[in-house]
């Protein structure tokens, strides 16, 4: 129409290209915000992820507009699914909870309270927001707490060299710390070593010799129980305990399987005993396998100590002495099953044993009882010359050779220096016991002489000379044979109060007594033995042990009986010793 204005071709072009670059940016818009969703939907760990159906649905939301700016959360950290990249996450995070433990904790208990409400919510649309600017500040403000602390650690550790430096220490107080490298002495310059206290030494020295004491009385109440136990039940060497090893009779044994069992010699209080033969040597042997019990391994491993001792010093001290002590054979020791064995060579048997085969509760024939004793008087001296106490000595740990000419001091598993001394009442078996042990007077090597002499009146007559239940019957029954004891021995022992008043005065506990009062009995009663030795052994003359010569054993009865008198004298000092029973006219032959 002639009154309508038509556009110019100029403007309608320029409309157009205004309509088609506002179409290209909402387009290119809404595919950012598409792409900026998915990216989200895929990524997130903190719901449930949406099926890729309902993707098309999902709604566009302008999180700007619609959300409010504090229901901004954290961004979640996106981990890779690849191997070497989530391994590398991993590490990083590992390291930053080190660095800043207390950020850690602190972030502990929001994620607890944060899991439930994402477990709950699974919400149709995930609107995406802004990251918080809170959270790189708290990692900020962490971070700088952790490193002012880890200052303030820093400084004190510096005062406190530098305090310790310039303070004198005391000599009697010394740090038991060792120095760290570079760390400077406060007895010498850099990297100098702190002088160790001698306080600190006697201390250590002290727990060793406690701990050592601990187990040598174990060791004493273990066979003192199994003596009593054995005289009980009238019968020795029999147990069913388990932790004896019972090595079954063809079995190979040793650490290339060179022993082979042959039969059980028998069962102590520490091992079971088996007689095997050597398969290339021929040669028996004697293997002892200890019990497996940690107490007995740590006193088997005690006694084997003593072996070598005894290896290394006996026959350079007294070569003569030397070979009548029993000693390890090679290879010495070996593991079986958890038990350690000692080998040994094989003998005949124990004196006990000969006494109850040969003597036929009779006795030996004297000529052999003073055979056997000068040969154990010998092994005595080599003892006494390396001060080593036995500690044990009685008939069943002396051993009679296959031949039945020569006898071996055997099981040192009591025996200690005499610088070592533990002091008790129950060292020793209890028939055997010295008195010195039982006042706790203090003891030396004489106490195995009086063993000794208790040994050899039980060789000659097949009687055991004391049978005291108590060490207060013990006593009595020395007062009966040995005579009166002097006023110092009765007063001035440890355990002395339990058998002597302070006047010296025995004082006879009755194990039968109602009342419990102790009779008083003076020593004028005992001025001279009531029981002397020689009358004890003139019964055995009487009633003579089989294969006796009658006048040898008149010959040498008077002679045995003055030397075992001798050897239970009450006052060590007055003992006999080894080299003085060696001179003694027992084993003097007649011109």
């Amino acid at each position: 129409m002639a009154g309508d204005e038509q556009p110019q071709p100029n403007e309608q072009d320029d409309k157009k290209k205004e309509k088609k670059k506002h179409k290209g940016k909402d387009k290119e818009k809404d595919g950012k915000k598409e792409k900026k969703r998915k990216h989200t939907e895929s990524d997130r760990d903190d719901g449930p992820k949406r099926p890729k159906d309902d993707a098309e649905n999902v709604e566009i939301v302008d999180v700007k507009a619609k959300m409010p700016a504090f229901m901004a959360f954290k961004p979640v950290q996106v981990l890779r699914k690849a191997g070497a990249d989530a391994k590398a996450l991993a590490k990083v995070k590992e390291e930053k909870a080190l660095a800043f433990p207390e950020a850690a904790l602190e972030k502990a208990p929001e994620k607890a309270e944060k899991a439930p409400e994402k477990a709950e919510k699974a919400p149709e649309t995930v609107p995406m927001a802004e990251p918080s600017k809170e959270a790189p500040k708290e990692k900020t403000k962490q971070k700088e707490k952790a490193k002012e602390k880890g200052k303030e650690k820093d400084k004190e550790k510096k005062e406190k060299k530098q305090k310790d430096a310039a303070e004198p220490k005391d000599p009697g107080k010394a740090s038991k710390e060792p120095l760290k490298s570079g760390e400077a002495s406060p007895t010498g310059g850099p990297g100098a070593r702190k002088k160790l206290d001698i306080g600190d030494v006697d201390e250590f020295r002290k727990q060793l010799a406690q701990q050592r004491d601990q187990l040598r009385l174990w060791i004493i109440k273990a066979k003192q129980e199994w003596e009593e136990k054995q005289s009980g039940a009238g019968h020795r060497g029999e147990t069913n305990d388990q932790e004896y090893y019972i090595a079954s009779i063809g079995e190979t044994l040793g650490p290339n399987r060179e022993y082979l069992a042959e039969a059980s010699i028998g069962r102590g209080v520490f091992s079971s005993v088996f007689r095997c033969k050597h398969v290339t040597q021929k040669t028996d042997y004697a293997l002892k396998f200890v019990r497996a019990n940690k107490m007995m391994r740590k006193a088997a491993e005690k006694e084997v100590e003593t072996y070598r001792k005894l290896a290394k010093l006996a026959a350079k001290e007294d070569q003569e002495g030397a070979q009548y002590i029993m000693l390890l054979s090679p290879p010495e020791t070996f593991e079986h099953q958890g038990h350690l064995c000692l080998v040994f060579d094989l003998l005949k048997c124990d004196l006990r044993t000969a006494l109850s085969k040969y003597g036929q509760g009779k006795g030996l024939p004297l000529q052999t009882v003073a055979q056997y004793a000068r040969q154990l008087f010998l092994a005595l001296r080599c003892l006494r010359k390396i001060k080593l106490i036995h500690g044990d000595l009685k008939p069943d740990n002396v051993l009679m050779t296959l031949a039945k000419t020569e006898i071996k001091l055997c099981d040192f598993g009591s025996a200690m220096d005499v610088g070592e001394a533990v002091k008790t009442a129950y060292l020793q078996p209890r028939f055997y016991r010295a008195p010195e042990v039982i006042l706790g007077t203090g003891y030396d090597t004489q106490i195995d002489l009086w063993s000794a002499g208790v040994t050899l009146f039980e060789l000659a007559s097949g009687k055991i000379l004391f049978t005291g239940k108590t060490n207060n019957s013990m006593i009595r029954q020395m007062l009966e044979v040995s005579g009166a004891f002097p006023k110092k021995l009765a007063t001035s022992g440890e355990f002395a109060a339990k058998h002597f008043n302070s006047e010296g005065e025995y004082l006879l506990k009755d194990p039968d007594s109602i009342t419990g009062i102790r009779d008083i009995i003076p020593m004028k009663k005992y001025e001279k033995p009531r029981q002397p030795v020689s009358g004890m052994l003139d019964k055995v003359f009487k009633n003579p042990p089989p294969n006796s010569d009658p006048k040898t054993q008149e010959r040498l009865m008077p002679r045995l009986a003055d030397l075992v008198q001798n050897l239970l004298k009450l006052v060590p000092g007055d003992r006999c010793t080894p080299e003085a029973a060696l001179a003694h006219p027992l084993f003097q032959k007649d011109k």
